[in-house]
């Protein structure tokens, strides 16, 4: 009969690595950058697209469709799963679903460059942006 063997001999066996997830792009940004973002944006203009599941986060681009700056509102071409082509201007969450999992974030070469090399999502690193994404300032809306 053999002995199992211990993790370590399998790690070292199968040169186990810790997966090296990539940081959140949109992390450093802020409700005030996001703010001076939306107040020169127009109708056309790109805007992107932050969902989160389950650890999981995509990002995609987008078109702006329409603006209600006295309602406070932005109108997307595309929308996400759960929500509507409506967010806040003010926050960027989607109107529909205030709380949820989806936002608008600006579309730096960070963002874009993640899209182009993760175009289906991918599991993130948390603790690169946890934080900043979860700010009282981020999550009121």
């Amino acid at each position: 009969m053999q002995t199992p063997l211990s993790y370590a001999e399998v790690a070292a066996r199968i040169r186990l690595r810790p997966s090296i997830r990539p940081a959140d792009p949109s992390a450093t940004q802020s409700i005030e950058s996001f703010r001076r973002f939306t107040a020169t944006i127009e109708t056309g203009d790109l805007v992107a697209v932050r969902s989160e599941s389950c650890g999981q986060v995509r990002f995609w681009l987008t078109g702006i469709d329409g603006l209600s700056r006295a309602r406070g509102l932005l109108f997307t071409e595309d929308c996400p799963e759960f929500g509507d082509h409506a967010w806040l201007i003010e926050t960027g969450r989607n109107a529909f679903c205030p709380d949820g999992q989806d936002r608008l974030v600006i579309p730096t070469a960070a963002v874009i460059r993640f899209i182009e090399e993760f175009p289906h999502g991918v599991g993130i690193d948390a603790s690169s942006g946890r934080a900043a994404l979860l700010s009282p300032d981020m999550a009121s809306g």
